[in-house]
């Protein structure tokens, strides 16, 4: 990632399968499968609706839901079909295969396919800072706090944000799941490559810069001999 763009982002690193970013806020994501709404009965539709409103009313944080639309992998599919044609022992489901092949090719011509991917975005944030001390007894502390303490007291915060978090995406798991939603969490490589993907390229995060990416720096005062970095698995800020 740029680094001029890197700057004008929040985002620190990714670590533990979760966004960090700057000031030691997390985020994780739930990529979600649409459910066929429409053609179900006016009765479930309605059940449907209220079983979400009550799970949304259930959580004590706020969720953001992404959808975004891009060109389905159409190749892949016809790929796909292709392969298990020759699986077929009915001349007549044979017949079929290769007209919905020749059906998806040709409207894939004419047309571009798209494809929505639905995503869900659970957030955690740490606790508000105390009230700031006064000059005189902020130049007292400062005096004896060692810049090592001061790292480990921003992970041991980090560490308790990332905890929260995890229990949160369990919740909204468990709750999407039981609405008949199927979702699973993104790791923390599908989340740099989600993140590359927005940024406006469609290619395939190369490994050299995945690897560069994921193991993130946390903001925290360098010692003396250099910049420091916290331990695991965390996008670098620098």
């Amino acid at each position: 990632m740029p680094g001029a763009l890197q700057e004008l982002l929040p985002i620190a690193g990714v670590r533990q399968g979760c966004i960090v970013l700057k000031g030691g806020r997390a985020r994780a994501a739930l990529e979600a499968r649409p459910v066929n709404f429409v053609l179900r009965p006016p009765a479930e539709q309605e059940a449907m609706v209220a079983s979400f409103r009550a799970f949304l009313h259930s959580l004590s944080f706020p969720l953001q839901i992404v959808v975004r639309s891009m060109p389905a992998p159409v190749d892949d599919y016809l790929a796909h079909l292709r392969s298990r044609q020759g699986l077929l022992m009915s001349p007549v489901l044979k017949r079929l295969a290769v007209e919905h092949e020749a059906f998806v090719r040709r409207l894939a011509q004419e047309r571009t396919i798209l494809e929505r991917r639905i995503y869900v975005v659970v957030p955690a944030d740490p606790p508000p800072p105390l009230a700031a001390p006064s000059p005189s007894l902020l130049k007292g502390l400062l005096a004896f706090r060692k810049r090592d303490e001061a790292a480990r007291l921003a992970e041991e915060q980090l560490e308790s944000t990332l905890r929260l978090l995890e229990m949160r995406v369990e919740q909204v798991l468990t709750g999407l799941v039981s609405l008949g939603i199927p979702c699973r969490r993104l790791s923390g490589q599908e989340l740099v490559q989600v993140l590359h993907d927005f940024l406006g390229s469609s290619a395939p995060l190369p490994q050299d810069i995945a690897a560069e990416l994921l193991p993130v720096h946390i903001a925290t005062p360098a010692p003396a001999s250099g910049r420091g970095q916290v331990k695991g698995d965390v996008l670098r800020a620098s």
